[in-house]
């Protein structure tokens, strides 16, 4: 099953790696430069001198960046750097920041094949508590590590190979140039006064990526799964994506509406979460197309996106004691958002079309 995936919201994967606007970009112009660090080297001894180090360390530990000292001495900034990027919004040149980075290869970025096929663990364990009618009791819930359904997607939780996802092949996606990715600064709301850069893939990028069922007549896995193999399984993990989605937008919203209701007395945070709500409900009248399914990728996911919190009864959610959420109606209660315009909107969401 071939997708094309298209991003409507800049959509970012973390590589795990950061970089610094103190000492590893110049922001000018709206443009975001990454410096070359090797071109810098080789020009700071060519040019610069020795002493030249020296005084970039100083003008960092003093505060300043690296901006600062290209400009002190003369050294243009496309002599320099390796990437520039458009930034959206206004980012202060002089606050230091750290950026994320997405992952990428040699020079694209992408989306992994195991983004996705992560997703897709989610929406099978969702499909089986959701047919089961199942609950899951917060107190025997797995508290010292991820729970991955290993008691559901494996015959023997302890055997790896027992797991039907091994018959579950995804593609690492097409690549988008580097140069293509734009500077975002995220916030944290309805607070805003945790804020972070990030480079994503913007919205409205076509890639395309594949899904494979892998059939096998020595079969290892759980009963439960033996049929879903047997017979059209690309087919059945698309209805079973859609419908996870469906549910988890419908609850998103839910909560959305709750908190919305919370902050009536905050301007700004109650507009954002109307912004919120619009994305959403824009989303959710879409999805009643057949052929296309909204997900959110990569980084910035909500918790019920994360876990199979949707299964645990909202009176017994282990809010975590250091949030100070009183109601759990609204947990989580903060989100990232990126402004694009005037509007706000949730990160990472894109629509899967199959390619017929």
């Amino acid at each position: 099953m071939k997708l094309t995936i298209t991003t409507i919201t800049p959509t970012l994967i973390r590589s795990g790696e950061e970089i610094s606007t103190a000492v590893e970009c110049v922001i000018e112009n709206g443009t975001l430069h990454i410096v070359d660090k090797s071109k810098l080297m080789d020009l700071l001894k060519s040019k610069a001198g020795p002493k030249a180090f020296k005084e970039l360390s100083n003008i960092i530990i003093r505060g300043g960046n690296i901006r600062e000292f290209l400009v002190q001495n003369n050294i243009r900034i496309n002599e320099v750097y390796k990437y520039s990027l458009k930034i959206n919004g206004n980012i202060d040149l002089n606050r230091r920041r750290n950026v994320y980075l997405p992952i990428t290869s040699f020079g694209k970025a992408y989306i992994p094949g195991s983004t996705l096929k992560g997703t897709i663990r989610s929406a099978l364990l969702f499909y089986h508590f959701n047919t089961k009618g199942l609950e899951i009791d917060p107190e025997i819930y797995p508290k010292d590590k991820v729970y991955i359904g290993e008691d559901i997607l494996r015959k023997d939780a302890k055997k790896v190979d027992t797991d039907i996802m091994k018959y579950v092949i995804i593609r690492d996606s097409t690549t988008i140039d580097f140069e293509e990715l734009e500077v975002y600064e995220i916030q944290r709301i309805p607070h805003r006064k945790l804020s972070q850069l990030i480079i994503a893939i913007p919205n409205k990028k076509k890639i395309s990526i594949e899904i494979i069922v892998r059939k096998d007549e020595n079969y290892s896995g759980p009963d439960f799964w033996k049929s879903f193999f047997a017979e059209n399984p690309e087919e059945k993990i698309w209805n079973y994506l859609k419908k996870y989605s469906q549910k988890l937008i419908d609850k998103e919203i839910k909560i959305l509406e709750r908190l919305r209701q919370k902050f009536s007395n905050n301007k700004d945070a109650k507009e954002i979460f109307e912004d919120f709500i619009n994305h959403y409900n824009e989303i959710k009248n879409r999805s009643a197309e057949r052929d296309i399914i909204f997900l959110p990728i990569g980084f910035g996911k909500t918790y019920y996106f994360n876990s199979l919190g949707y299964f645990i009864p909202e009176n017994k959610i282990p809010i975590p004691q250091k949030l100070k959420v009183k109601d759990p109606k609204i947990y989580p209660q903060t989100r990232w958002a990126v402004k694009i315009g005037v509007k706000y909107y949730p990160i990472g969401w894109c629509g899967l079309v199959r390619n017929v």
